[in-house]
């Protein structure tokens, strides 16, 4: 039991961290002023405040409804929709309809005229042009290819050409934490850091790795136990380190588990830093004025043990006002029967004669192999797919227009909702809980809303409730 003196010390820790909480992963650098450029005036942001104090069970969902020509909707009230929770009727306990278009331009004043008796002309005070949207572009460069890195620099770059405006501010984010330039509206900086960025993988696999393993591989073999995939990697291990002698191949078996253990250890570490360097670019933008949005470039990840992190990531986003789009880095990919060129070129497998090996093989193994990796990589961009709907945004996938791409997911929905409901007795077990939004009178009309939460988990570590601990008493502050 932690005293009231420890209580009260943890609350003041709290109000002098603010926000900006220490982390264990590659933090969003603090603003910095761009050199040689004209001050900026911060102006009150025009998107409505979320005035309900946060609970610490309470969920948020960001709605838009759109007609039959993808138009949104506006005018509907907390009346017009209902909330369900694994089934169950929630009460709101908040709600707010939010207008994403930019403010009309305000026209300048005309400069006041000069005096009848003085001779010298009166020069107009400068302008200042105020920062209207704040775009981050997010490049995922710990697991992006080159090529692929390569493809979406040159969009985001056409991007920022043909789609920004004077009053925008752009910057260049990563998850490497390398090559960062913060939002600025200077062309040739931004044009500058797009060149500087390449792929960074925090785990560099050697080419002799044996046997290969995708992250999803590793998983079912450290995580799930699946037989059929250990065999499959099994034959991978005897072809690559014993040349197809099965017979003298020492416990492949057993040396392939021991592959799978770190590979799948290491791309969870992977996996969270990128979405802890996410979170801390949401509580970036949280402090910036205007419209602010997110572009993730990535090819996905898996989040099995991520559900928290996910979570927080979320009701961040909500509370800050923050879309999140996603667009896949790998355009338009096929499946290709016995794998793609790049990856596990030893199959199709010839039944090896190691008795230490399961019983399936050839075409069998070749299918299941394929059936493999197509899950694997549908299952990577879940992720993405999970985060852009339910902070409003879209994902855009499989397809290699990345122009165009970039214009979907460079947008902002033009009008949205905010619903907000505490669950009653919710028991913090960490399980998933599937949402529901309807309209009380559909009458054709579309939903876009969050598909679901995982409830808090009580056992966790203690740092990670420590922290948690923080953050709950840094909302009850603000």
């Amino acid at each position: 039991m932690v005293s009231s003196t420890s209580k009260l010390l943890r609350l003041l820790l709290a109000s002098m961290l603010g926000a900006g909480l220490a982390s264990v992963w590659p933090a969003v650098p603090a603003a910095a002023p761009q050199n040689q450029e004209t001050p900026e005036v911060k102006s009150e942001e025009t998107t409505p405040t979320f005035t309900v104090r946060a609970q610490r069970n309470e969920v948020l969902v960001r709605v838009i409804v759109r007609d039959a020509n993808g138009n949104a909707v506006r005018g509907l009230t907390k009346d017009d929709f209902r909330l369900f929770d694994n089934g169950k009727p929630q009460s709101m306990t908040a709600f707010s309809a939010e207008n994403n278009q930019p403010a009309p331009a305000v026209k300048p004043s005309a400069p006041a005229a000069a005096p009848a008796q003085s001779a010298e002309p009166v020069e107009a005070e400068p302008v200042l042009a105020l920062p209207e949207r704040y775009v981050a572009f997010c490049f995922d460069d710990l697991v992006v290819s080159f090529e692929d890195m390569v493809r979406v620099r040159e969009a985001t770059e056409k991007f920022i050409e043909s789609s920004l405006q004077p009053t925008d501010r752009a910057g260049i984010f990563t998850s490497s934490g390398l090559g960062v330039l913060d939002f600025t509206a200077d062309r040739a900086k931004l044009r500058q850091a797009l060149a500087n960025l390449r792929p960074r993988p925090r785990n560099v696999a050697a080419e002799n790795d044996c046997p290969p393993l995708t992250p999803y591989e590793a998983y079912l073999i450290d995580e799930q136990h699946d037989s059929f995939m250990l065999d499959i990697a099994t034959r991978e291990y005897i072809v690559c380190a014993c040349g197809d002698d099965a017979a003298h191949c020492p416990d492949p078996q057993a040396r392939t588990q021991d592959a799978a253990r770190p590979a799948w250890a290491n791309d969870q570490t992977q996996s969270r830093q990128s979405l802890r360097v996410l979170l801390d670019l949401v509580r970036r933008l949280g402090s910036l004025p205007g419209q602010r949005s997110v572009l993730w470039l990535s090819q996905g990840f898996l989040a099995f043990d991520l559900h928290s992190d996910l979570n927080e990531l979320t009701d961040r986003a909500l509370r800050e006002h923050v879309v999140i789009n996603a667009l896949d880095s790998r355009g338009l990919w096929v499946d290709i029967p016995g794998g793609e060129a790049s990856e596990h070129s030893v199959l199709p497998f010839e039944p090896p004669t190691n008795k230490s090996v399961g019983p399936i093989s050839g075409p069998a193994m070749s299918a299941r192999a394929d059936a493999y990796r197509k899950t694997g990589k549908g299952m990577n961009q879940d992720v993405m797919a999970e985060v852009a709907q339910a902070t409003g945004g879209v994902f855009v996938r499989n397809t290699n227009d990345y122009d165009g791409g970039f214009r979907k997911a460079g947008s902002l929905p033009e009008f949205s909702y905010l619903l907000a409901f505490s669950p009653q007795n919710l028991k913090y077990d960490g399980k998933y809980h599937k949402l529901k939004v309807e309209l009380v009178n559909p009458q054709g009309l579309s939903l876009q809303a969050r598909n679901g939460y995982f409830a808090r988990n009580e056992a966790l570590h203690p740092e990670e409730r420590a922290r948690q601990e923080i953050e709950d008493a840094v909302e009850t502050l603000n």
